[in-house]
C-alpha cells in the first residue's frame, strides 16, 4: 500500500529546525524594534483619527511585517528575515492589502454570529425567567434550547476566528491580485491541501513551544544576573522574555504559510522505496494559468523529447523589449525560443548556483512583464531550463540573448 506524504511536512520540520537557532532571537529583536515604531506612530495617529482607522492601520501594518516571511518562504527561502532578496516593498504592500481586505470579508461574518448569539443569549434568560412556572423538567429543557444555540453560534465564531487569520494567510500569498480572492480555484486547492493544515497549525504550535522551553531558562538566567547589575536591566531583561513569544510567531507561522505555497509534491512510499511524484503533470503546468498556486511556487521542468525548433517570426520590437528587460535580470546567462507542445516557449538560463528563491522570482517577474511585450504571441511561455536538459533546447532553440562575459 502506498503512502502519500506532502513535501510541505517535510517542509515544515525543516523550517521548525531552523526556527529553533539563535537567529531568530536576533530577528525577534528587530520586529519588537520595528513593532515599538509602529506602536508610538499609532498612537500619534490615534489622537486624530478613529479607533476604528486606527486598528486597521495596526493590521495591515502586522501583515506587513508577517509578508516578509510569507513570500521568501512561498519562492523557497525557509530562513530569510526582515530583510531579503525575495521581497519587495511593493510586495508587502499588496500582500498586506490582500490580506486585511480577506480578514475584514471573514470577520463580518464573526461580528454578526457573534451578535446573534448575544441575542440568543439574552433570549435564552427571558425564556427561562417566563418558564419558571412550569415544572423543572420543561423548565430546564426550555432554558438549554435557548442557550444551547447561542452557544452553537459562539463556537462557530470561534472557529472562524481562529482558522481565518492562517487561511487568509494563505490566499495572499497564492494570489496576485484583488479579483483572484473569491476565485473558487484558489479556495479549491486550499481544500484538497486540507491534510497540510493539520501539520501546519501543529508545527506552528510545537515549534513555539519548544523555542519558549529552549530559550526560556537562559533568558531568565540573564535577567536574574541583569536585575544583580540593576533593577532597570532586569525589567528591561523580562519585558524582553514576555514579548519574545509574539515577536517570534509571525517567524514561525509567516515561513510555514510560505511553505505550505511551495509545497506542491508529494513523496510516495512503498516497499521502502521513496519516490518524488508531482501532484500536477509538468506539460499541464504550462497550459495552466501561471498565477496559480500550483504554478507559481513550481519551476517548471523542460522535457527535452517535446521540444521543437520555433517557427515564430519575431519583430525587431520584441528583440529590444527582451534585451531591455533582461538588464534587469543578472541571474539570467542566456535565452532561447522554441516550442513545445503548441507553445512558444522562453527557456532561461541563469547562473550556476542561483538560491531557488531567485530562480522562482525571475520567473514569477518575467512571466508577469512577459503579457506587455509587443509582438510577442498570447500563448508564450517562460520557463527555467536545468544544465541537464539543456542540450536539445540549444540545439533546436533561437538563442535570442546571451550575457556578455
Amino acid at each position: 500500500m502506498k503512502t502519500k506524504i506532502s513535501a510541505f511536512r517535510g517542509m515544515s520540520g525543516e523550517i521548525v529546525v531552523g526556527f529553533l537557532k539563535p537567529t531568530t532571537v536576533l530577528t525577534a529583536v528587530g520586529i519588537m524594534m520595528l513593532g515599538g515604531l509602529l506602536v508610538t506612530i499609532l498612537g500619534l495617529i490615534a489622537t486624530q483619527a478613529s479607533p476604528w482607522i486606527v486598528a486597521l492601520l495596526g493590521l495591515f501594518m502586522f501583515s506587513m511585517i508577517f509578508s516578509r516571511f510569507v513570500i521568501s518562504a512561498a519562492y523557497g527561502n525557509f530562513y530569510g528575515g526582515l530583510l531579503n532578496d525575495q521581497c519587495s516593498l511593493s510586495d508587502s504592500l499588496m500582500y498586506a492589502a490582500r490580506h486585511v481586505c480577506l480578514l475584514f470579508m471573514a470577520f463580518v461574518p464573526v461580528v454578526a454570529l457573534i451578535y446573534v448569539g448575544i441575542q440568543g443569549g439574552s433570549k435564552a434568560i427571558s425564556e427561562g425567567l417566563n418558564a419558571s412556572h412550569l415544572p423543572g423538567d420543561a423548565y430546564v429543557s426550555k432554558a438549554l434550547i435557548a442557550g444551547g444555540f447561542s452557544g452553537v453560534l459562539f463556537a462557530t465564531a470561534a472557529v472562524i476566528a481562529i482558522s481565518a487569520p492562517i487561511l487568509t494567510a494563505i490566499i495572499a500569498g497564492a494570489t496576485q491580485n484583488f479579483n483572484q480572492l473569491l476565485e473558487k480555484q484558489y479556495w479549491l486547492w486550499l481544500y484538497t491541501r486540507r491534510g497540510d493544515l493539520g501539520a501546519l497549525v501543529a508545527s506552528g504550535v510545537g515549534g513555539l513551544m519548544v523555542f519558549i522551553w529552549l530559550y526560556f531558562i537562559p533568558l531568565v538566567i540573564l535577567g536574574v544576573i541583569g536585575a544583580g547589575i540593576s533593577d532597570t536591566v532586569g525589567a528591561a531583561i523580562g519585558v524582553f522574555i514576555s514579548v519574545l513569544p509574539a515577536a517570534a510567531t509571525p517567524i514561525l507561522m509567516g515561513r510555514l504559510c510560505g511553505a505550505f505555497i511551495a509545497g506542491q509534491n508529494e513523496v510516495i512510499t512503498a516497499s521502502g522505496v521513496d519516490e518524488l511524484e508531482e501532484e500536477v503533470d509538468t506539460d499541464d503546468n504550462l497550459s495552466a494559468d501561471p498565477n496559480s498556486p500550483s504554478v507559481q511556487a513550481e519551476v517548471p521542468r523542460v522535457d527535452s523529447q517535446k521540444i521543437d525548433a520555433a517557427t515564430l517570426d519575431l519583430s525587431d520590437d520584441f528583440i529590444v523589449w527582451l534585451r531591455t528587460n533582461l538588464s534587469a535580470y543578472p541571474l539570467v546567462e542566456s535565452l532561447y525560443l522554441y516550442e513545445r507542445n503548441n507553445y512558444t516557449m522562453l527557456g532561461l538560463f541563469l547562473e550556476e548556483g542561483a538560491p531557488l528563491g531567485a530562480q522562482q522570482k525571475v520567473v514569477r517577474e518575467f512571466t508577469s512583464i512577459l503579457s506587455n511585450a509587443p509582438g510577442f504571441v498570447e500563448n508564450g511561455k517562460v520557463e527555467l531550463i536545468s544544465a541537464e536538459k539543456s542540450t536539445r533546447v540549444k540545439a533546436v532553440g533561437l538563442k535570442l540573448y546571451q550575457k556578455k562575459a
